[in-house]
């Protein structure tokens, strides 16, 4: 099968192309989008080398940024010199070969990067100048217009015979659906390329993981068990990378904050809970006069999307109740309390207890049918905030990833907590960068 080839520099806006792998793979399948030779092997013909992976695409996709055209070495007797001048240069290759070999090169251009001239590409890349380009720009715009590569790959596979076809508005995206080592994969990589760590560990003792932005379907497909008719399932897309507490807030960290704790159960790891949303979130307005991060309750497509961590089924452990007794305390096994935090499976993301043990508050107010979108949030007002995860007191059911519940701000009980995330941006005063950026 022809696959998709992406060619990019990794210090020329490296988020562009990874998370064009993510939308062409949720369109055309696993296994259809190449990238990152990051080496070749010692001996070996550069040449033959890229043209032996070349060959079976039916598309090249070469993502030009700002330095795309004038990376220079940075050391070594080279430096100061051009990499497009240096016929082993890896980027030079990629689209050398697939240029010679006639394969389809679509130029895309990200940040402020406009074509090159011929005049400025080697003479074996000339002919990219004569390529019609699709613009990925930064802003509001930025998923209409990957979806315009998507739509000018198809164009350029339909010339390819045997190559893959879009498999529609249905297929599962990426973030749902993908394996586990790759969702964690995608965690490391887009920390790495923030220049952020992977987990941050607050003076209050609070553990904070990384959530990568990506796509998902947020809900429930129709034939759930237990499924209601409010979840969906609607596309969406999380614009923007978070960090998130591995854990619900437990009654140690409740006190160190409060000064008080009024849950039923008692144990410093146990989750503090009978918790109403309007003191879930004054915990989190006095959190951030402790230490400055902007800490707030999650939007519910952000708890669900983290929840699922790369997950499709009811449950980030698989499907039916064994697979929820892995990860949560429930009806089923909790003996009629809420237990220490931590003590079964994570999701891949290291996020623990995201099903039972305690109902988490969510920042919306809460709305009936869900809606997908970009970053979507609950009404502007309400009477009611919402809740995801379920609790030790819940049946399996109602532990569901993409189970909802609501209740008045001021009200508490015994099976409600909560878990509280800040915003990487937010927390490091970069209010520029994030997917949607060039």
């Amino acid at each position: 099968m022809p696959q998709i080839f992406i060619s990019y520099r990794r210090n020329d806006t490296p988020y562009v192309p990874h998370l064009l792998r993510d939308r062409l793979v949720e369109h055309f399948g696993p296994g259809t989008v190449f990238m990152d030779i990051d080496t070749i092997p010692p001996g070996a013909d550069f040449v033959e080398h890229l043209d032996f992976h070349i060959r079976s695409c039916g598309v090249l996709l070469a993502v030009i940024g700002d330095g795309w055209l004038g990376a220079t070495f940075e050391d070594g007797p080279r430096a100061g010199a051009r990499r497009l001048d240096d016929p082993t240069d890896f980027v030079r290759l990629e689209v050398g070969v697939a240029l010679r070999r006639g394969i389809p090169v679509v130029p895309v251009l990200t940040g402020r990067a406009t074509m090159p001239a011929a005049a400025d590409l080697p003479a074996d890349l000339q002919p990219l100048a004569r390529r019609n380009a699709i613009e990925v720009r930064a802003g509001r715009d930025f998923p209409a217009h990957v979806d315009r590569v998507v739509q000018g790959v198809e164009a350029a596979l339909a010339l390819v015979p045997g190559a893959p076809a879009g498999r529609g508005p249905e297929a599962p995206l990426p973030g749902a659906g993908s394996a586990p080592a790759e969702a964690r994969e995608r965690q490391l990589r887009w920390a790495s390329f923030h220049q952020l760590p992977a987990e941050v560990v607050t003076a209050t003792g609070m553990r904070f993981v990384w959530i990568p932005p990506g796509h998902y379907r947020m809900g429930s497909p129709p034939d759930e068990p237990g499924r209601r008719d409010t979840e969906g399932p609607h596309p969406v897309t999380i614009a923007a990378g978070f960090y998130m507490a591995t854990t619900p807030v437990t009654q140690a960290q409740w006190r160190a904050v409060m000064g008080a704790d009024g849950s039923r159960f008692r144990g410093d790891l146990h989750p503090a809970e009978s918790l109403s949303w309007d003191a879930a979130a004054e915990f989190c307005a006095r959190l951030r006069r402790s230490d400055g991060r902007p800490y707030r309750l999650p939007t519910e497509a952000e708890w669900e999307y983290a929840c699922r961590a790369g997950a499709a089924t009811a449950y980030h452990t698989g499907e039916g109740e064994p697979a929820l007794a892995a990860a949560g305390w429930y009806a089923g096994n909790s003996q009629g309390h809420t237990h220490p935090v931590g003590r079964l499976a994570p999701n891949a993301w290291g996020l623990f207890d995201t099903h039972g043990n305690v109902w988490e508050w969510c920042q919306d107010w809460y709305a009936g049918p869900l809606k997908g979108g970009v970053n979507p949030t609950g009404p502007a007002h309400g009477s009611s905030r919402t809740l995801r995860g379920g609790s030790w007191k819940d049946a399996a059911r109602h532990c569901r990833a993409a189970r909802r519940l609501s209740y008045a701000p001021g009200y508490q009980d015994e099976t409600i907590g909560c878990r509280v995330c800040f915003g990487a941006a937010e927390a490091t005063g970069d209010t520029g960068g994030g997917p949607a950026a060039g």
